[in-house]
């Protein structure tokens, strides 16, 4: 197949238009082929990270201001402990 866009390019000084329509139409298919899912995940994000913040706000509405405080602790020191435990793994 390359010799043949070879030839035609050495026949004409430049490649047939159907060609290049061709390869224009395949190339915007395998773009729409990557920006689909990153179009959906980025709508589904849409939906789900307001209804976290709703949820998260109501938990904190909810809850008295020592139980906040412990959560948040409790968030906190799990965050420390998994650097601790990703720092003493060998690599």
């Amino acid at each position: 197949m390359g010799q043949f866009f070879n030839q035609q390019f050495a026949n004409t000084g430049h490649f047939p238009q159907e060609i290049i329509h061709r390869l224009c139409l395949n190339f915007v298919k395998a773009l729409k082929r990557v920006i689909n899912p990153v179009a959906e995940l980025f709508f589904a994000l849409s939906v789900l990270l307001p209804l976290l913040e709703q949820y998260t706000t109501i938990f904190l509405v909810r809850s008295t201001s020592k139980q906040r405080l412990e959560n948040v602790m409790f968030f906190f020191n799990a965050g420390l402990n998994s650097e601790v435990q990703n720092s003493r793994q060998p690599g």
